[in-house]
């Protein structure tokens, strides 16, 4: 737990809860997983309480033992032998290059703890979207990028939806989902995105999401509803194209949207 490099088993138990918890598979993207739900790797926070600890030490007097055990230990890694130490200034190096992180007088110490916090916190969900709009490394979040603009918890988890309701909203978002757009890479061969039609209409399509939610006649009558509660709630809704349609509808956080979403989705169970 104290190491300066994520501890794979460790992250598994939390992607795993979290896409248990989404009703997600276990292959859905963890970028996507984690960006959804607002939480971090577990090194992120195990960083900080690794520094947080150093600091605590170093704040100690003189004569406490603990005190003595960390100078120890500056000068086991002085020497060059394998130290605890050696973790703090391998995760400082990364944010506070160029200096003597052994040697730091009681009010740089503070400065630290005071930024520390907020600069892993920040760069961590810059990375994770960064990520998410690299369609190279992340080709199945295509439509995700689209919408997915903030990392934070989303609202339609907070809405006391049923577990089937918010179950099928995550599903649709990261791609997890029943549409040909998915299935047709889980067929063998490969079925090539170009020929992943719509079988519930004769459109000529591609079964994706906007075509789903947006376009699929076969999806008319589950979708009146939905279209009536993004007129109330988006401005110039109608005026809209289909593509801006579906961006605008996926982006709100409008609880009530949100629920006819849920429906929608439960409907035409995709």
């Amino acid at each position: 737990w104290s190491s300066h490099k994520p501890v794979n088993n460790l992250e598994k138990v939390q992607l795993g809860y979290l896409k248990n918890m989404l009703g997600v598979r276990r292959q859905t993207s963890s970028q996507a997983v984690y960006s959804e739900t607002g939480r971090f790797p577990l090194h992120v926070r195990q960083q900080f309480r690794i520094i947080n600890y150093w600091i605590k030490l170093e704040k100690l007097p003189a004569n406490n033992i603990l005190k003595k055990c960390l100078n120890e230990q500056k000068e086991i890694n002085t020497s060059g032998n394998n130290a605890w130490v050696a973790k703090i200034i391998h995760i400082l190096n990364e944010h506070y290059p160029q200096r003597d992180h052994l040697r730091l007088a009681n009010n740089e110490l503070e400065s630290i703890i005071k930024t520390f916090k907020s600069k892993i916190y920040d760069k961590c969900p810059d990375t994770i979207l960064a990520e998410i709009n690299d369609s190279t490394l992340q080709p199945k979040l295509r439509t995700y990028k689209l919408f997915k603009t903030d990392y934070r918890l989303e609202p339609y988890l907070l809405l006391n939806l049923s577990r089937k309701m918010y179950n099928k909203i995550a599903r649709f978002r990261v791609s997890s989902h029943n549409l040909r757009i998915e299935t047709g890479r889980h067929e063998n061969p490969i079925l090539p995105a170009a020929e992943r039609l719509c079988l519930k209409c004769s459109m000529h399509e591609i079964e994706d999401e906007k075509h789903c939610l947006i376009v699929c006649p076969h999806n008319k009558l589950s979708r009146e509803e939905l279209l009536k509660v993004a007129n109330d709630y988006i401005d110039n809704f109608e005026q809209l194209n289909n593509e801006d349609r579906f961006k605008t509808i996926m982006k709100s956080k409008e609880p009530e949207l949100l629920k006819s979403l849920g429906k929608f989705l439960v409907n035409v169970d995709a």
